[in-house]
């Protein structure tokens, strides 16, 4: 959260704009973050998730929201990570402009102030773009436009 009375950045990235909001998430007890500025809105995940025949492992399926059809993708498989021991109970809808797409996640901790973030070798990155610390703890933060690529691949090859 911003300090009270300090603005906090929306969009960009911390080190080229100072410090930028961050929505901080769980999957399987690791901490993620991802720009205020490419997420819509959280919500729970609501019943009536439908299959999409042969779509890539991570596409979860395909789910009506207030009138929008959204892909959901689990953020898990994406990232090339183990399938989730604890159950997905949230969805974060991306705003990326050429479609409805929600991240599965389990959980969202909440909105936070990311000033300094320690950048990851070029060649592991991924759409990592480094790590951070959020009261104390370690935090990966992501690389909009490079999980925006991921997502886009995913397509490309399903």
């Amino acid at each position: 959260m911003s300090a009270p009375g300090q603005p906090a950045a929306r969009g960009g990235t911390p080190s080229d704009r100072g410090p930028v909001q961050h929505v901080v998430f769980l999957v399987d007890g690791t901490r993620y973050a991802l720009p205020l500025s490419v997420v819509s809105q959280v919500v729970l995940q609501p019943e009536g998730l439908v299959r999409v025949p042969r779509a890539p492992a991570p596409v979860l399926g395909v789910v009506n929201l207030r009138g929008r059809v959204v892909t959901v993708v689990d953020f898990a498989l994406l990232l090339d990570l183990p399938r989730p021991a604890q159950p997905q109970r949230k969805l974060i809808l991306l705003e990326r402009g050429r479609r409805d797409l929600a991240l599965s996640v389990t959980d969202v901790e909440g909105f936070e102030t990311v000033e300094k973030v320690s950048s990851q070798p070029r060649e592991s990155r991924g759409p990592v773009r480094g790590v951070t610390r959020v009261k104390g703890a370690a935090v990966t933060v992501l690389d909009a436009d490079a999980l925006d690529i991921a997502v886009t691949h995913l397509f490309d090859r399903g």
